[in-house]
């Protein structure tokens, strides 16, 4: 018992030391006059500035939304499920915690974004810093009810509605679709691949039916239809590339940006396009096109890659246009940014059973193949960004 104890003691120790560390950090570097010099508001009598809380607001209450519908948000994995909520004492302690570390996580991670975004607004400091963790809330309580009133439609039995997590089905908490698998590998692993298969999955096992392809095509149109008719079927690539080309768009109309410019383009015109690479190297691993059609992997890749690379363009046009790019910016922007998308589209999976090195400084064992495969595609961004920040 004392032992455990003094773990306990030491943990918390070394989180209030480093978190203490962290925070004079951030509180020396971060402040008013310093954002200043990076970014500030395109201020026309105050009201550009409340156009950006509104914004902000909306932004968090829909992401939030988004990630709890998709992640549960009361979600425990299929074998907690069945091996420790299944017996005779209740599982309403177990289900609320589930509900409240997200919803507590989730706050603060809005309660953050306001107060970033108060630094560059300064005079109306608590209207961010109020609407954040009030939209992350927001966010979360609307996909609660949502879940709630979903397993109530869909149950066998019409019981009376309450929002409690005990009321939820099984099949509700403890879906087998493996995103539950999934968020655990991502977050140990550093490897974001993990949830889209886990989206692939769970979109398959929702599809009935398969679309047929008119034969005597070529590789290149085959492969176009079938993107074409994929992206179609998954609304959540078109939100989310709407809203990072929205987001790529507005930030020049409502701040001005001092001090690396151009990344700003190039990451919102990188988040759109990468919306379209879900499965992209699954596909182009296909065995069952490369034996109708005769062609080697290469082709077959490339053949994949028209819609990526078509919403990338389509992303950077919109994007440069409203950051009034010339030329040759534009032309940076678009090979810049194609080339950073189908570097990470086509990706292969991490290979953890690659070489370790030991550093010597630290003593910490790297891979340096696991790093090399997880800059591909990031890098290229990068190298973009810094080529268009000095254009611009």
């Amino acid at each position: 018992m004392i032992a455990a104890l003094r773990r306990v003691l030491s943990v918390v120790y070394d989180v209030v030391l480093y978190g203490g560390i962290m925070l004079g950090l951030v509180l020396s570097f971060l402040t008013p006059d310093t954002v200043a010099e990076i970014v500030t508001v395109r201020d026309s009598g105050g009201e550009v500035q409340w156009v950006v809380v509104a914004m902000l607001a909306v932004l968090l209450f829909t992401l939030v939304f988004r990630f709890a519908v998709t992640w549960g948000p009361v979600r425990v994995s299929p074998e907690k499920a069945r091996w420790r909520l299944s017996g005779p004492r209740g599982r309403d302690e177990a289900l609320a915690v589930t509900l409240i570390r997200p919803s507590v996580w989730l706050v603060v991670i809005g309660a953050l974004a306001g107060g970033l975004t108060a630094l560059v607004m300064p005079d109306i400091a608590a209207a961010p810093i109020i609407a954040g963790p009030s939209a992350a809330a927001g966010g979360m309580l609307a996909a609660f009810m949502a879940q709630t009133l979903h397993d109530r439609k869909v149950g066998t039995v019409r019981r009376p509605w309450s929002p409690h997590p005990s009321r939820l089905h099984r099949r509700t908490f403890a879906p087998g679709d493996g995103y539950a698998s999934a968020l655990e590998l991502a977050t140990k692993l550093m490897d974001l691949s993990w949830i889209d298969h886990a989206r692939i999955t769970r979109w398959q096992a929702r599809r009935t039916h398969a679309r047929s392809v008119t034969a005597g095509m070529s590789p290149f149109v085959v492969a176009f239809r079938l993107d074409l008719a994929r992206a179609a079927r998954h609304p959540e690539w078109w939100g989310r590339f709407a809203a990072a080309v929205a987001v790529g768009v507005a930030v020049p109309l409502l701040f001005t940006v001092h001090a690396a410019a151009g990344a700003v383009p190039v990451v919102a015109v990188y988040l759109a396009g990468v919306t379209f690479c879900g499965g992209l190297r699954l596909l182009s691993e296909s065995p069952v096109l490369r034996r109708s059609f005769g062609i080697s992997d290469r082709s077959l890749i490339l053949s994949h890659c028209a819609v990526p690379a078509a919403a990338t363009v389509a992303a950077a046009v919109a994007v440069g246009a409203a950051w009034q790019l010339g030329s040759t910016e534009m032309a940076v922007l678009v090979v810049g940014s194609v080339a950073a998308v189908l570097r990470r589209g086509t990706r292969g999976p991490l290979p953890y059973d690659s070489v370790s090195v030991i550093e010597p400084a630290l003593g910490a064992a790297v891979q340096p193949g696991v790093l090399a495969t997880m800059a591909r595609g990031p890098l290229a961004a990068v190298v973009t960004a810094t080529v268009l920040s000095v254009a611009v």
